[in-house]
């Protein structure tokens, strides 16, 4: 009888925590969606040509990029960067703030390339991924 106590629960716990599916280590495009800010800046240069702040225009934006069309994929060599979108906001306000001060802060920057994949650099990581066709002629037309 001790034993069942004992087994029961072992047996029950690995159950529970064997069967849940892997942590989803997509990007999730509702997170880009909270940008307030894109600045589009062409490879070789420091200013943006131009900069998007209209949140219909920033959703339409993320739409475009169609991640879940995204593959992780290594950057092979001699891949030529097009430019940089780089997606800013405000600070989060935490219990007690009442609002923040308007300051932008970087939050990701999506550096697309001439054969269709983009880097992601957020929060310390970077990841490379190949583009849908359509997604990368799009992107790529923000810098024409």
């Amino acid at each position: 009888m001790q034993k069942l106590f004992f087994v029961l629960p072992a047996a029950l716990a690995l159950l529970l925590c064997g069967c849940q599916p892997p942590a989803n280590t997509a990007v999730d495009a509702r997170e880009l969606k909270k940008a307030q800010q894109i600045e589009v800046i062409p490879a070789g240069e420091t200013d943006a040509t131009k900069i998007i702040t209209d949140q219909g225009e920033i959703e339409d934006f993320v739409e475009t990029l169609d991640v879940p069309g995204w593959v992780l994929e290594s950057l092979p060599d001699g891949a030529e960067p097009i430019g940089v979108f780089q997606l800013s906001q405000e600070a989060t306000l935490h219990p007690g703030q009442a609002e923040t001060d308007g300051t932008l802060y970087d939050t990701a920057a999506l550096t697309l390339y001439d054969d269709g994949r983009l880097t992601l650099e957020t929060g310390g990581l970077d990841m490379a991924f190949s583009l849908q066709r359509e997604a990368a002629g799009s992107l790529a037309a923000y810098f024409r």
